[in-house]
């Protein structure tokens, strides 16, 4: 279970949150590096160090000094912006999401960087990379913005294109032979399932997916139409599972949704949807980024700040709202 949640506040100071204890540690200001790089995507602890990822501009490494306890911030070779970071749950490595250079492969005790361009396997293949996940197999799944669904197989021996195959709600083709369909996927988020054999897919149209180990496919789910967002800037950046049946998705432009699932027999469909509306300071809290389960409740972010919700009777509490939140991250 999630035990922190990491955050920047208004005087960009950087802080890890201790849910358990209520407590707030100091990491660093980063001032001058957010004036300078611009918004944080992303923080990933590592050891003793902290990853933090910059949209339009790189990532930083802050590494512990033994001698005073504070910490050493240093740039690290990547010349794009950073939109997702993952800790692999089998290698002792940190995986890199960036914007058009594909994905990075970052490895202790050698500090060494690794690339591992998408271009390479067909020159169609070049949309950011905004979700990373790895499944119980070991095989490695990279979500784009754009390019759909990329399915990476055999990735510890060495990347080869003929191991690489893209998914998108048209079916599967392989990486080598790419053709752009006329659905264009742009995925945000992937959340391994407790309840199915798969993985949900958070993605703008058409929001909500799945992907089935069963019949290796990708799935819209039926009735996504009806109330899950779906144009324009709505998209789905955050998954939670609450039950087999219940499904909580954090947006931008729709806000908090609720998912109830239909578990009938057929296609996965969705039963009933409801928007949980939110206010600060009068105006609607509609964009969230990030959401983390603890116990009974789901602590999220929003443009505006923390805030720890209660699905029982959908109340709010324990807001902390800052100028400048970077995003919730266990």
């Amino acid at each position: 279970m999630t035990s922190n949640l990491y955050y920047i506040d208004k005087e960009f100071n950087f802080y890890a949150f201790h849910i358990p204890t209520q407590k707030n540690e100091f990491i660093a200001n980063l001032g001058k590096e957010i004036q300078g790089r611009g918004k944080i995507s992303s923080i990933v602890h590592y050891h003793n160090s902290y990853f933090v990822g910059f949209l339009m501009d790189g990532i930083l490494l802050l590494e512990k000094q033994k001698e005073t306890n504070h910490y050493q911030i240093q740039s690290l070779p990547i010349n794009s912006g950073v939109f997702c970071l993952k800790k692999d749950r089998f290698q002792d490595v940190v995986w890199i999401g960036t914007d058009g250079q594909g994905v990075y492969l970052y490895s202790n005790p050698l500090y060494s960087i690794k690339s591992m361009v998408l271009s390479n396997y067909t020159e169609k293949i070049e949309r950011p990379v905004r979700a990373i996940y790895l499944d119980d197999e070991r095989t490695f799944w990279v979500g784009t913005k754009g390019n759909g669904l990329l399915h990476v197989k055999n990735y510890r021996d060495g990347v080869r294109a003929s191991d690489v195959e893209v998914y998108s709600l048209d079916g599967k083709q392989p990486a080598v032979s790419y053709v752009r369909p006329e659905r264009e996927l742009r995925i945000y988020a992937m959340r391994e399932s407790r309840y199915r054999n798969g993985f949900w897919v958070g993605a703008a149209s058409p929001g909500l997916c799945y992907y089935s180990f069963g019949d290796g496919q990708l799935h819209s789910l039926a009735g996504t139409d009806a109330g899950v967002p779906v144009e324009g800037g709505n998209e789905v950046h955050s998954i939670v599972e609450e039950n087999d049946s219940v499904l909580y998705l954090a947006t931008s432009g729709e806000g908090l949704c609720k998912v109830v699932l239909d578990n009938g027999h057929g296609q996965l469909r969705i039963k009933s949807l409801k928007h949980y509306k939110f206010y600060y300071e009068q105006q609607e809290l509609n964009l969230y980024y990030s959401m983390v389960p603890q116990g009974d409740s789901l602590l999220w972010q929003s443009a505006e700040g923390i805030g720890a919700f209660q699905p029982e009777d959908g109340r709010i509490s324990s807001l902390l709202f800052e100028r400048d939140v970077a995003q919730i991250r266990g």
